[in-house]
């Protein structure tokens, strides 16, 4: 297990500290969900074989849930 710290903004830096990693779980709670998709664009760019997103809660593809303010940064990291 390698910890590395790094700047979320910095998306090079994110993708440095990924190369070489099979697996990204994400655990960012709802004020992160935005950033998320900072980390899963440098998780592609680094060739992360396997990524899981913060996805807890109920399914954010439902029809009566999709446009529920909770649900929205969700959809984005969905689409």
């Amino acid at each position: 297990l390698n910890i590395t710290e790094v700047d979320y903004e910095n998306i090079a830096e994110v993708t440095k500290a990924l190369h070489g990693v099979d697996v990204f779980i994400s655990a960012v709670g709802n004020p992160g969900l935005d950033a998320q998709i900072r980390l899963i664009d440098a998780a592609v760019a680094a060739g992360v074989k396997r990524l899981l997103p913060s996805e807890f809660g109920a399914d954010a593809e439902h029809p009566r849930q999709k446009d529920f303010p909770l649900y929205v940064a969700k959809r984005r990291i969905v689409d």
